[in-house]
């Protein structure tokens, strides 16, 4: 008999600075919040890796219950005791389908019995949030991972935010890729992966040191 799914959906909104918080909600609540609460599918958990001083406002923005944390260790101690054996890692910005949890455990299904610690992750493309124009991006690989990724582990020995998302499948066996139409890598200017991109790693790290931004991405 197979377990039982037990699915956690992890996004960090840990901002010391509150200005560049808000604008990142206000795109939340069109490309990531209303995504996030109409899933088809209801069988998983929202945990928001964030700071103490900002849970009242995290409250008034989302309508389903949510468990705030405030560290990663604190996140892995949450794992352990709740048994998940699917996490989710998804930017607070960024877009989903409303299928894409059900299409994680789908694939969830379909691998377990043949892998005890796998990855599945779904290939993005790139939408302009003024704009809405979309570009196709560069394929990831199974040595190349995306940012929108789950680790489904039998035996819990890691977190999804062990490693940067590109290294994650150097604690996994295997790697199931989800096609295009999952998910979308929103670009709305405050982004610190595209600035790095476009502008090289000086300008990112001087646009994080003005800000004061505790995510990664």
């Amino acid at each position: 008999m197979s377990e039982p799914i037990r699915h956690v959906v992890c996004t960090r909104v840990a901002f010391r600075d509150e200005e560049l918080m808000m604008r990142y909600l206000e795109v939340s609540k069109e490309m990531f919040i209303p995504q996030i609460e109409g899933q088809s599918t209801k069988n998983f958990e929202l945990a928001l890796l964030t700071r103490e001083e900002h849970v009242g406002i995290l409250k008034g923005v989302f309508t389903m219950p949510f468990t705030p944390i405030f560290s990663i260790p604190d996140y892995f101690e949450y794992v352990l005791e709740k048994k998940f054996n699917i996490q989710t890692r998804h930017d607070i910005d960024d877009w989903m389908s409303p299928d894409y949890i059900g299409a994680i455990q789908k694939a969830y299904k379909e691998t377990a019995p043949l892998h005890d610690r796998f990855l599945i992750q779904a290939q993005p493309v790139r939408i302009d949030y003024e704009t809405k124009k979309e570009k196709k991006m560069a394929a990831y690989t199974d040595k190349r991972t995306s940012m929108y990724l789950s680790l489904c582990q039998k035996e819990i020995k890691n977190h999804i935010w062990a490693e940067n998302h590109g290294q994650m499948w150097q604690i996994a066996n295997h790697v199931v890729t989800l096609p295009v139409g999952y998910v979308k890598w929103v670009i709305h200017g405050n982004n610190i992966t595209y600035r790095k991109k476009i502008h090289g790693d000086n300008e990112s790290n001087e646009f994080i040191r003005k800000h004061k931004w505790d995510s990664q991405r």
